[in-house]
């Protein structure tokens, strides 16, 4: 019964279920899993929005470092209507990401401990990606990370004028 109050609680007015439309996942039930609250915010600490009638709200995020990490991307029409995940979560305790990319959730993970508490550590590395695909379980995929080289530009249009974008996956790494 308390565990229903708390929920209830943290997911506040705006969202009153741990599901969204077709059964998906959302954000709040992402963070539940994470950090114990079920709140949508993935933001760092309490940020005050301003209200219509002039009445400041706290949104709140993420108090603390969680052990395991969420990454996510989603394009969205408009950078405002992208969701920010907060540095709390985008750098847990323990290498390994929860990932969210295109809404096909997977796992991203590190054997080396170190990876997360020390900088020196994050130069070049592979980060082992799960998503539950039957092709990761018969052969894993690795994905080498190189933090000191520039990733090499895309193809170029036929016009000549605009790189393609990077994959998702790419992306999703890259907003870590």
């Amino acid at each position: 019964m308390w565990v229903c109050i708390m929920v209830s609680d943290d997911l506040g007015e705006t969202q009153p279920s741990l599901l969204i439309s077709g059964g998906l996942v959302s954000h709040s039930l992402t963070r539940l899993v994470l950090t114990g609250q079920a709140s949508p915010h993935l933001h760092n600490g309490i940020v005050w929005r301003q209200r219509e009638a002039g009445a400041k709200v706290a949104l709140h995020g993420v108090p603390e470092r969680s052990d395991v990490g969420f990454l996510l991307w989603e394009e969205a029409a408009a950078d405002l209507l992208r969701t920010e995940v907060g540095s709390r979560l985008k750098t847990p305790l323990l290498p390994i990401w929860l990932t969210c990319c295109h809404g096909q959730y997977g796992v991203i993970f590190h054997l080396n401990r170190e990876l997360t508490r020390d900088y020196r550590a994050e130069h070049r590395f592979d980060l082992h990606y799960y998503t539950g695909d039957e092709a990761h379980l018969e052969r894993p995929t690795l994905i080498a990370v190189d933090t000191k080289s520039r990733p090499l530009p895309g193809p170029r249009r036929e016009d000549g004028e605009e790189e393609e974008p990077l994959p998702p996956l790419n992306e999703l790494i890259l907003s870590k």
